[in-house]
């Protein structure tokens, strides 16, 4: 009945406004402007209180109380043309699609991706699409727990098309992000996930896909602890020193050097030595000795250096020994 009370009471405060305004006519102009005033408010309040309390309203009560309304002197058409915006908005509503269906009928395309007959710009455009549902928490995890949307990704993660994988990993890297949930559910109906994404950039020799298969990787390795060791079993931390050492592009090593700093910090309570070799030093020096090496390239790489000393200090100072990391230091 929420809507119902709303559309007494709003038409009769306007009213009742209307009047307060005629008793201060000698106020120069101002019950004028009042009464202008409380009809613009009064349109603004019944177009947002209306989508609000629309899913609240009992559609048999509101017409009998606009039926009662319009027997009353002077309220009976605006509760009549009230009531009929309200059939109106809702027949227009009912015919509207949920989030949850645009999800539903855009997996079924992306579950084409092996089919090469199917149109490359539409799948394109659906991935676009997913993007922008699974930035809502709860979305993401219907996507993965109720639609299997993870499956679809992986295909698109094998298929030949360049723009393909890069959409998919974004829309898992979107859906990933600070999501618990999703990262259980994903490694649980596809646990050997970590196992893909990390082929996906040790392999790739297109820039942009190695950009957006990286960053899928990391926001499930920042957030999940099983996902972290089975990086750390496949060598993860060999595979951020190569692209390090590489001749891939500044942005790629930029988030290297990030997720490496952070996976540093994440290990900071536990037993782990997987950036303390002398391997991973000397890509770090790698870095530092780039002659293309931008500024903000070399504060993450000096920034990483210090966190493996403050983790463990003798044995990275020695590593960086080792590898005469001090010269690189002094040059900059």
């Amino acid at each position: 009945f929420v809507l119902a009370g709303l559309v007494f009471v709003l038409p009769f405060a306007a009213a009742a406004g209307q009047a307060n305004a005629t008793e201060e006519e000698d106020g120069s102009g101002s019950a004028e402007e009042l009464a202008a005033l409380g009809e613009g408010l009064q349109q603004q309040e019944l177009e947002s209180l209306l989508h609000w309390a629309i899913e609240h309203s009992d559609p048999a009560e509101l017409e009998r109380q606009a039926k009662a309304g319009a027997r009353a002197p002077g309220a009976g058409e605006d509760l009549a043309s009230f009531a009929e915006r309200v059939a109106e908005i809702r027949e227009l509503t009912a015919n509207q699609k949920s989030e949850a269906d645009v999800m539903r009928e855009t997996l079924e395309l992306l579950n084409g991706c092996d089919k090469p007959e199917e149109d490359l710009a539409m799948k394109e455009r659906a991935l676009e699409v997913l993007d922008d549902l699974v930035s809502q928490i709860d979305l993401a995890i219907d996507f993965a727990k109720t639609f299997d949307g993870v499956s679809a990704l992986v295909k698109c993660f094998e298929s030949g098309e360049s723009s393909l994988k890069e959409g998919a990993f974004q829309v898992f890297g979107t859906a990933s992000s600070n999501n618990h949930a999703f990262h259980e559910e994903a490694l649980s109906q596809h646990p050997a996930l970590i196992e893909t994404l990390v082929a996906a950039v040790r392999t790739s020799e297109d820039g942009a896909v190695t950009a957006k298969a990286l960053y899928a990787l990391a926001t499930i390795l920042r957030g999940s602890v099983p996902a972290r060791n089975t990086f750390y079993r496949l060598d993860g931390p060999g595979l951020l020193a190569a692209l390090l050492s590489g001749s891939v592009q500044k942005r790629v090593q930029k988030k290297v050097l990030t997720l490496a700093s952070d996976l540093s910090l994440l290990e900071r309570e536990y037993d782990i030595a997987s950036f303390s070799s002398q391997d991973f030093a000397a890509s770090l020096r790698a870095v530092l000795d780039n002659q293309q090496a931008d500024a903000d390239m070399n504060e993450k790489t000096l920034v990483l250096i210090q966190s493996l000393l403050r983790k463990d200090p003798d044995a990275a100072a020695a590593h960086f020994r080792t590898v005469g990391m001090r010269s690189s230091v002094t040059d900059l």
